[in-house]
């Protein structure tokens, strides 16, 4: 009796001990993009928001740092599907294998101005592609660390469940815009939820 505790309690632990999302992850380098360090801290960030909601870390697989390799894309908000599409290919050629491929691109040149969006391949898509654009100042010198936050958090959202939900949370379908309103930036309780049952099931 007492050893078949003993294997009940090892196959816990060592399930819990496997419980991560592992990130394959590239920061595309171009006009007002993140440098590596900033990269660095918004995955960390990122992370420790995964982490305390859902029990289960962020684990970098692979990690690189690059030119943008759709530079032209870049320019045209219109280009966000096709961007998406882009990355999609680009991190399937090279088939790392991770729960989650991610790009962090430099903000979209459109009007003259720099725009902030993001996209994601599907919603509970294990192996699946999101990107988001990211940096640290607009045009006028504001902030953008903490919407830089919104959009990665709020696309990787999708990949592992998370669906639109109107509150002041990650995940409205308009989470950048509202991301002076949210007190915290968190995941809504019912998003929390609906993540935790996808990642049950990988």
């Amino acid at each position: 009796m007492r050893l078949f505790a003993l294997l009940v309690a090892a196959f816990f632990f060592i399930n819990s001990a496997r419980a991560e999302i592992s990130v394959n992850l590239v920061v595309a380098q171009g006009p007002n993009s993140l440098t590596r360090e900033e990269a660095d801290s918004l995955f960390n960030a990122a992370n420790m928001q995964v982490t305390l909601q859902m029990g289960e870390p962020l684990v970098l697989k692979k990690y690189r740092v690059i030119s943008n390799p759709f530079p032209e894309e870049q320019k045209k908000l219109s280009k966000r599907l096709r961007l998406l599409r882009l990355w999609d290919g680009w991190f399937k050629r090279r088939g790392v294998g991770a729960d989650v491929n991610y790009a962090i691109t430099p903000p979209f040149e459109d009007g003259g101005l720099y725009w902030m969006a993001g996209y994601s391949e599907g919603v509970c898509k294990k192996n699946g592609t999101a990107y988001s654009t990211a940096e640290m100042f607009n045009n006028y010198g504001a902030p953008r660390f903490e919407h830089s936050l919104v959009a990665f958090l709020h696309e990787l959202g999708h990949i592992v469940g998370g669906e639109h939900e109107d509150s002041n949370t990650l995940m409205h379908a308009d989470a950048l815009a509202r991301t002076e309103r949210m007190k915290k930036i968190r995941y809504s309780n019912q998003t929390s939820e609906r993540i935790k049952k996808c990642l049950r099931k990988w």
